[in-house]
């Protein structure tokens, strides 16, 4: 083989190895968009997690809220029995008094005086100066003096009852009224809670209208 021939295919063998070995070898890397795709699910994950979390806590607010309500509704109902009570006391002391007006009006002279504190001092008072009555006579009576000593009693247990239901109504109003506290309380949670979650859930993808 001549020279020249035999280096020309040295040269050319020798420039094609070069030529390999020159070309850049694949690099196994995560490219941007990945690692960005990535990023946006551990986001999203985390944004999931504040809202379920969020859920939770509304939950037990919504539980304290129901609570409440329940309870002011039973106390509603107890407050409106007493107030039942106390109406019904009343119109029977009212009526008891009429039945008994002469004794009504002849108490005092035998010293049995209603106080200006008894919850039916308003009444005694307008059946005394309505009545025009001489009661002397009628004093001698062992009938009648017992007669006053009845009504005197009575008044002084009515009165009793209608201060202690009128107490109870009072202590259930109070009460009402905490209850009633707590429920705006919990209400004006909800409603915060709520507003958090709907921030939240703007902070993720939102899902393409149907189609028309």
């Amino acid at each position: 083989m001549p020279r020249r021939t035999c280096s020309t295919i040295i040269f050319l063998a020798v420039a094609g190895c070069t030529s390999q070995d020159a070309q850049p070898r694949p690099v196994q890397t995560t490219s941007l968009e990945e690692l960005a795709r990535q990023a946006e699910l551990v986001r999203q994950a985390g944004v999931q997690s504040d809202i379920h979390q969020r859920e939770q806590s509304r939950d037990l607010v919504f539980t304290r809220l129901t609570g409440h309500e329940q309870r002011i509704q039973t106390l509603r109902n107890d407050s409106l029995g007493v107030s039942n009570q106390l109406t019904t006391l009343n119109g029977e002391v009212g009526t008891y008094l009429m039945n008994h007006k002469i004794a009504v009006v002849c108490m005092g002279l035998v010293g049995m005086a209603v106080s200006d504190d008894n919850e039916y001092a308003e009444e005694v008072e307008g059946i005394v100066n309505g009545g025009a009555i001489l009661c002397g006579l009628g004093l001698l009576s062992a009938g009648f003096r017992s007669e006053i000593a009845g009504v005197f009693d009575r008044l002084m247990q009515a009165d009793a009852q209608a201060k202690s239901l009128q107490s109870q109504i009072l202590a259930l109003n109070d009460q009402i009224a905490q209850e009633t506290v707590g429920s705006a309380g919990a209400r004006v949670s909800i409603d915060s809670i709520n507003s958090e979650i709907q921030a939240l859930r703007l902070q993720l993808p939102q899902a393409p209208p149907p189609p028309n």
